[in-house]
């Protein structure tokens, strides 16, 4: 937990492109894994603990307790932390739980999550509902094309920068060289200024 919170810290620092939703749920999973591992739980209870902790540190960030328990649940199902083929329908409450309690105790401490106002939202229709269609057919499509792309050149830095702090710092030289071309800033940090506009 402490490097995830630092090394976050850092990224965000230097203009990294990092969300917060990463590091909320390692952290909170980390977290809950220690507590775990403190009151000697066993397999089971520790993966609904790191569950409860990832749903935690969610709500806490978001102010979105129900949707942090539900992600929690898929993230921990998705990553296969948990025995492939098996969902812990149990931890469901727990999550719920943990998550109202943070969002609850965040909110105490004035922090509020982040909050955007929707306007001018179109009546549903045959013409509206297909252009949702069509973009998010679009927008998968691109996020496919990102992971491959990622991919792609995650082989290439490997293959031709073998050395990882090489990798990093040829990385980060291709990031700025990037941000100088463009004469922009917008793309660093978490992105909160694009999704405002």
């Amino acid at each position: 937990a402490p490097l995830i919170f630092v090394s976050t810290i850092l990224t965000h620092l230097v203009g990294g492109s990092a969300g917060r939703e990463g590091a909320a749920i390692q952290l909170g999973g980390s977290i809950g894994n220690q507590l775990g591992s403190w009151l000697r739980l066993d397999e089971e209870d520790r993966h609904v603990m790191v569950m409860c902790g990832m749903s935690a540190a969610f709500a806490a960030v978001f102010g979105t307790p129900m949707a942090a328990a539900v992600f929690a649940m898929e993230a921990v199902f998705s990553m296969e932390v948990i025995s492939v083929g098996v969902m812990y329908y149990a931890a469901l409450l727990p999550c719920v739980i943990s998550s109202l309690i943070a969002s609850e105790f965040a909110a105490g401490f004035g922090i509020n999550p982040e909050s955007f106002h929707v306007v001018n939202i179109p009546e549903l229709s045959v013409i509206t509902g297909g252009k949702m269609v069509i973009i998010a057919v679009a927008c998968a499509a691109v996020s496919i094309i990102f992971c491959m792309v990622l991919q792609g050149v995650s082989r290439l830095y490997t293959r031709y920068l073998p050395n990882p702090y090489v990798r990093i710092v040829a990385a980060s030289a291709v990031i700025i060289v990037i941000t100088l071309l463009l004469h922009t800033t917008d793309y660093m940090g978490a992105g909160n200024n694009l999704i405002e506009l």
